[in-house]
């Protein structure tokens, strides 16, 4: 990892991961949300594989403050999802198809699954700045004439 405080090097792999993340969520979840325990185990399986993908940066001294924030609420956020998801399954009604918050509760748990792609973005963001930052510091240091006394 370099020092530019960010989860991976290149904004292009950010980008790679948003394409790839919003893929699995389009092709697992959306399709799924008509029948509360296929949406259940989508659900269940993305919260794991975001709490997999992501746990190790945790322990990353040169990332940014906001980017560990983030993380750390991804984790959270994709637990919470994992829990709920879980006790759906294990119930006789699930959670997902209560009449009044049935609804909000399958919003919650679908933005608590895609939150990397926001994570992601804000991380490609700041790539691109901070190449942007490499190339004006770069070009300070190359071009320019020096005054000879």
């Amino acid at each position: 990892m370099k020092n530019n405080q960010t989860l991976y090097d290149d904004w292009m792999v950010d980008f790679r991961k948003i394409l790839i993340c919003f893929g699995i969520i389009l092709l697992s979840a959306i399709p799924s949300l008509g029948e509360s325990k296929a949406l259940a185990i989508a659900i269940l399986v993305q919260s794991a594989s975001n709490i997999d993908s992501y746990w190790d940066f945790l322990r990353e001294q040169r990332i940014c403050k906001p980017l560990k924030r983030m993380l750390i609420w991804l984790v959270v956020l994709s637990f919470a999802a994992g829990v709920i998801a879980l006790l759906s399954l294990g119930s006789t009604q699930s959670y997902f198809e209560i009449k009044k918050f049935g609804c909000l509760i399958k919003a919650l748990t679908l933005l608590a699954v895609s939150f990397p792609i926001v994570l992601l973005v804000t991380d490609s963001k700041i790539n691109q700045l901070n190449e942007e930052d490499e190339d004006l510091t770069d070009y300070n240091q190359d071009g320019g004439e020096e005054d000879e006394l």
